[in-house]
């Protein structure tokens, strides 16, 4: 990786959004657009390393802190103006979620367990990311980050996990109470808290 490109997508302690104004719409588009900044960064990241073996996890660490900054700054709006501009947080999610998915597999299982919590606890801020539109995204979700519990040998957390899922999906069922997305048979395989018991 060059110098230059490394140095853009480090972590920037000094950066965030709060010289923005209040205006709910520039907060948004300020967040839209580091997300932006980041797809790319980590898009280089990829296509230089696409077997994720050479992990520089202080630019990984950088891509995960400007996700969080951006993806925080609409949590704190209200909630109509989170549901307006869900689908920033939708695509943060996705990145965040590959992001550690590269490092669960590197084997800094805690590292990806805490920012996937954050994941989950986004898409269960935002109304609209609640619905069966995104059940098996926020499944996904929940499933990973019990996986890296369970790496980590976390096993508590890892059923914690698990349940707050079903819970969520339950939630779901009992509100909407309509036919919802079928989950397929390795999402339903793995929500069977059992699989994390670590006997």
């Amino acid at each position: 990786m060059d110098g230059n490109h490394e140095a853009s997508i480090a972590p920037d302690n000094n950066r965030d959004l709060s010289h923005q104004q209040d205006d709910p719409n520039e907060i948004a588009k300020a967040s839209a657009d580091m997300i932006d900044e980041v797809q790319k960064d980590f898009r280089y990241f990829k296509e230089t390393n696409p077997e994720a073996e050479n992990i520089n996890l202080r630019i990984i660490k950088g891509i995960l802190k400007k996700l969080h900054i951006a993806l925080t700054r609409i949590n704190n709006l209200s909630s109509d103006d989170r549901e307006h501009h869900y689908y920033i947080v939708y695509n943060g999610t996705i990145v965040m979620f590959e992001v550690c998915k590269i490092l669960r597999k590197a084997n800094f299982y805690k590292l990806a367990a805490r920012y996937l919590t954050f994941n989950c606890l986004t898409l269960d801020h935002n109304l609209l990311l609640t619905t069966g539109k995104y059940l098996h995204w926020r499944v996904r979700n929940y499933i990973e980050c019990a996986r890296a519990h369970a790496d980590s040998k976390e096993f508590d957390k890892s059923l914690e996990t698990l349940k707050k899922g079903i819970e969520k999906v339950e939630i779901l069922l009992t509100i909407e109470k309509q036919d919802m997305p079928v989950l397929d048979a390795d999402q339903r395989k793995l929500l069977n808290p059992n699989l994390y018991r670590g006997n």
